[in-house]
């Protein structure tokens, strides 16, 4: 073949080869991605979502459109499932019945009511068992953990926490709160009864005043908070157990993958992260003086 012929084969085959990809990637299923709003962690759970569905997507930002555009854009779209990240957005497409929908990035499946058979997802939460496991692996000789929580949020979880840690030789100290106003003094009451402070993602317990709050505690008392949130950490908690938004966006987009292919049970598909990350804050850890295993803090993260 002379050297014309080769150049007109190569061409011919590259062709061919592009149009194949084009064939593929047509042909991948379609999902409409809805974010609560357009944030770092959210465009990280995307991109790990689209990389193990292998599907097609297309982002929509609960902040750049209103509801009767979102209907709209779905009725007309019509993808073949929904990906919502973030609970916003999970409240905001749970009404759609006739579209299959798998919910990330929300704290805990419980937030959905009366979920329909068409939502799956996967969330944040992270068992008691693993946060036990973690907790007193890093600190062996913590053996009262001290919880402040609302029992209309966290009352299954807690029970759940308190068998698991008696058989591992560990008290929970448990304090209830109903309102926020209550916390402070709720934490003073822990005063002399506690190794360790298990701070819980619970909405009347934590925000930015009683964080600091607790803060101070934790230095005045020699105490160290652990924590549910890569965040905590960084700004003085002694370590923490989190998913990363990655981990759940990958988990999401494997069950997309068996859904969409039709290996998926008929039953939804509801689980909690498969990942959880330990991390701890070394500088707040000298403040403290407080021993840890150091085998645990090495295989750890630790705070910039």
């Amino acid at each position: 073949m002379d050297q014309m012929g080769r150049i007109i084969s190569f061409i011919a085959m590259s062709c061919f080869i592009i149009v194949l990809d084009c064939t593929a990637f047509a042909a991948a299923p379609s999902v409409l991605v809805v974010k609560s709003t357009d944030i770092e962690a959210y465009n990280e759970a995307v991109d790990s979502f689209e990389k193990n569905c292998r599907c097609n997507i297309r982002e929509l930002s609960l902040t750049e459109i209103d509801e009767n555009t979102l209907l709209h854009d779905i009725r007309e779209e019509g993808p073949a499932l929904i990906l919502t990240v973030g609970v916003d957005a999970l409240i905001r497409v749970s009404s759609i019945t006739d579209r299959l929908i798998v919910y990330s990035m929300v704290p805990n499946s419980s937030l959905i009511s009366a979920p329909g058979k068409n939502i799956s997802g996967v969330s944040m939460h992270v068992t008691p068992e693993k946060y036990l496991r973690a907790m007193i692996d890093l600190f062996p000789e913590a053996k009262r953990i001290g919880i402040v929580y609302d029992p209309k949020n966290l009352d299954a979880f807690v029970k759940e926490a308190e068998q698991i840690s008696r058989r591992n030789g560990v008290e929970l100290v448990l304090r209830e709160v109903q309102r926020v106003v209550d916390v402070p003094a709720t934490i003073d009451s822990l005063k002399g009864e506690i190794d360790l402070f298990w701070m819980l993602p619970d909405a009347t317990v934590v925000n930015t005043e009683t964080f600091k709050y607790l803060l101070g505690f934790s230095f005045r008392m020699r105490i160290p908070v652990f924590s549910f949130s890569k965040k905590y950490v960084e700004n003085g908690a002694a370590a923490g157990l989190f998913t990363f938004p990655v981990d759940i966006g990958s988990q999401a987009g494997e069950m997309a993958r068996q859904i969409l292919t039709g290996k998926a049970l008929k039953t939804p598909l509801r689980a909690d992260a498969r990942t959880a990350t330990v991390m701890v804050n070394d500088r707040i850890l000298q403040k403290l003086g407080v021993a840890v295993n150091s085998e645990a803090a090495r295989r750890a993260l630790h705070a910039q």
